[in-house]
């Protein structure tokens, strides 16, 4: 049995914050017990790990190229720029890239990540540090070749609507995720409506342009949706109704987008949320449903195991140096871990 002193942590899928916690690690790596302790003090924070709910890690292979370009121009397939650079590059030269942003991730705090992925998908199982959750997407024939984990689809524009209907039968039970009005364009072409009605994805991409019915009509049908709110303000594509999407009760989730012109930090992806939400209701008070978006509120949408720190759950959550972060002082910790926290405070990931 292993215990850790820790200054506070995280509890439970609520993530109450209780300070001066004990946590009793067993043999099998699963936490036995959890419990305040009345004297002594902690070096460390702990709190569920960070997943990266949509990325694609491919474009690292050529990380800022022609920044210039609109979004459209960049990514749009077939033959967007990134399309054609990934035709054009060297395959082992791609791997690397991969496996650079599976090892940032992994340092993190990251645990499981999903990648959008453009070509075969086997190609893309580079690296078991993290779980890779792999999302194919069909070739030109309406095939994918290779095993995924999930489908993920640039669009629904691209495809008919029996194309649509038979790609969430045949994929049924895996998670299905689509890109939605992350252009005011797609947006203007219905592409919820469409989604909603053909594909039935377990989760949109973006939903930049989404209004408040739409978010109503989203949250009705039980759809979650990732959110990158760096992307789309770096591709001035837009910013998303972020507050709307928490009031209405869609489950949210945050990914980094593309590695090639996004730095893959979820921390970063949290941040950037919270300073959305503040700048939609300057009175925003709710860390902890930002934290959730990047622990907690992923699990459900790619069907992964409990990763909140319970007992009898596996002993998978981030330690982050206390001091770094200034927590002693801290008068609200959940802000001071959106707002302060980094890559550079992780101390260590999935502690056993």
């Amino acid at each position: 049995m292993t215990t850790l002193k820790l200054e506070g942590a995280f509890i439970g899928k609520e993530l109450e914050f209780v300070k001066n916690v004990n946590i009793e690690i067993d043999e099998s790596g699963r936490i036995a017990d959890i419990y305040e302790r009345r004297s002594g003090k902690g070096d460390y924070i702990a709190m569920p790990p960070l997943i990266n709910s949509h990325v694609h890690t491919a474009d690292y292979a050529f990380p800022e190229a022609e920044n210039w370009l609109t979004l459209e121009e960049l990514v749009a397939p077939p033959d967007g720029l990134k399309h054609r650079l990934l035709r054009q590059t060297n395959p082992e030269t791609i791997k690397n890239a991969r496996i650079e942003v599976i090892k940032f991730s992994r340092r993190s705090g990251v645990v499981a990540l999903a990648d959008f992925v453009e070509s075969d998908p086997d190609q893309a199982r580079v690296s078991k540090e993290i779980k890779h959750i792999v999302l194919g997407r069909p070739d030109s024939k309406g095939e994918i070749h290779g095993h995924i984990d999930g489908l993920g689809l640039p669009d629904v524009i691209s495809y008919t609507k029996e194309e649509l209907v038979e790609f969430g039968n045949k994929y049924r039970g895996l998670p299905i995720l689509v890109h939605i009005s992350e252009t005011r364009n797609l947006h203007e072409m219905n592409d919820l409506k469409k989604a909603l009605e053909l594909l039935r994805p377990t989760a949109i991409v973006h939903g930049t342009h989404l209004n408040r019915e739409e978010i109503k009509e989203l949250a009705n049908s039980g759809v979650s949706a990732v959110l990158c709110p760096r992307s789309n303000l770096w591709f001035s594509a837009g910013t998303p109704d972020i507050l709307s999407m928490l009031d209405e009760g869609v489950l949210l989730a945050l990914g980094t987008d593309n590695a090639g012109w996004i730095k893959p930090d979820v921390w970063r992806e949290m941040e950037t949320t919270a300073l959305l939400l503040r700048h939609q209701n300057p009175k925003f008070n709710r860390p902890l449903e930002v934290i959730k978006m990047a622990t907690l509120n992923p699990l459900k949408i790619f069907g992964l195991e409990d990763t909140s720190i319970s007992k009898g759950n596996v002993a998978s959550f981030i330690l982050l140096n206390s001091k770094m972060l200034a927590i002693e002082r801290s008068r609200d910790v959940a802000w001071s871990i959106i707002k302060r926290g980094g890559p550079e405070a992780v101390v260590g990931v999935g502690v056993v």
